[in-house]
């Protein structure tokens, strides 16, 4: 629903002669678990041709003691906090970050199921914008959340340190580059292909059917409407060769009206398949409409009395045709 770290919160702190991935190789590491080290930072070191079994891993204790006292050489820490509290006690470090490689873990989601969305959009869509206002508003009253969480929360880190916590993760979220919680499409792209490349997937699934759109005139759907986005449907479209409003090249699908339809699909999160043979010929589209066999929905069709027998949706867009010419042409009285 949206994402809010634009740079990775998750680093790896190590002793100051360290200073690559390469170095890490036979050395203590200071993780939750391989695993855990692995689904946070493998991409980095596959990046590198380095493979993570070479590391020496050892349980964290989640403080700094014992970096602090020489008995590890590096440990997973977020430098929100990590680096400002070795920094108070004149600890020398270094830092492996995994933005300094163009890539970082998703931290700070928000997440929805597919259920929640399709029979509560609006509801769904409030919690979003109130989450975001929620963010914009930290950000621009640091001070004051610091006080909140300090006065009435807990004193466990005293004020410098959250003060330097707001700061931090101002800059991971990055609000004069990217809007709050808005998606950087090209990174997640990357991060999909990182994560089948590792775990050997096949699918074809699109980022497009993971991200949810604003929520727009939901509460507009009547109970029939809504009944049927509940029974999961995947609805067969049949695309044809209609320049401009719908166009098939082996495959690649483009065009005003496929375009438009999606927009619907992606906004109730509505399964479908394209049909693309040449097999049909218009009567045979109209048969299986009528018939209610393989084809369930066809793009720009003009309603005429015979068709509206079948099945027609209301008007959902009017196309109005023109004729552009160059001002120095003469006009023309006919084609």
């Amino acid at each position: 629903m949206s994402s809010f770290f634009k740079r990775s919160a998750l680093i790896i702190i190590t002793k100051p002669e360290i200073k690559s991935l390469k170095d890490l190789v036979g050395k203590k590491v200071m993780s939750a678990s391989k695993k855990d080290f692995d689904f946070n930072f493998k991409y980095i070191f596959d990046s590198q041709d380095i493979d993570t079994k070479e590391l020496d891993y050892v349980p964290h204790t989640y403080n700094i003691d014992q970096f602090k006292n020489g008995n590890i050489d590096a440990f997973t820490a977020f430098i929100s906090d990590q680096p400002f509290t070795l920094d108070k006690q004149g600890i020398k470090y270094n830092i492996i970050d995994p933005s300094d490689y163009g890539m970082y873990n998703l931290q700070l989601e928000l997440f929805t199921s597919k259920q929640e969305l399709t029979s509560y959009p609006k509801r769904t869509q409030a919690f979003k914008e109130a989450s975001i206002k929620g963010w914009k508003y930290a950000l621009e009253h640091k001070e004051e959340l610091v006080d909140i969480i300090y006065n009435k929360y807990s004193k466990r880190l005293a004020k410098q340190s959250l003060q330097n916590e707001a700061k931090v993760t101002e800059q991971l979220i990055l609000p004069n580059i990217y809007k709050i919680g808005s998606f950087d499409k090209q990174f997640l792209n990357r991060q999909l292909e990182i994560f089948k490349n590792d775990h050997k997937l096949t699918t074809d699934r699109l980022l497009k059917y993971f991200l949810v759109k604003d929520v727009i005139g939901s509460e507009d759907l009547t109970s029939k409407e809504k009944e049927w986005l509940n029974q999961k449907h995947t609805v067969n479209v049949r695309v044809g060769n209609s320049p401009p409003y719908q166009m098939n090249n082996e495959g690649n699908v483009r065009g005003i009206s496929w375009e438009y339809i999606q927009v619907i699909f992606d906004k109730y999160n509505i399964e479908y398949k394209i049909n693309t043979s040449k097999k049909y010929t218009w009567k045979l589209l109209l048969e299986s409409i009528s018939n209610k066999t393989d084809i369930d929905l066809l793009l720009g069709a003009t309603i005429t009395e015979d068709r509206k027998k079948i099945c027609f949706l209301p008007i959902i867009i009017l196309y109005l045709h023109g004729l552009f010419l160059l001002e120095m042409m003469p006009l023309l009285f006919h084609l």
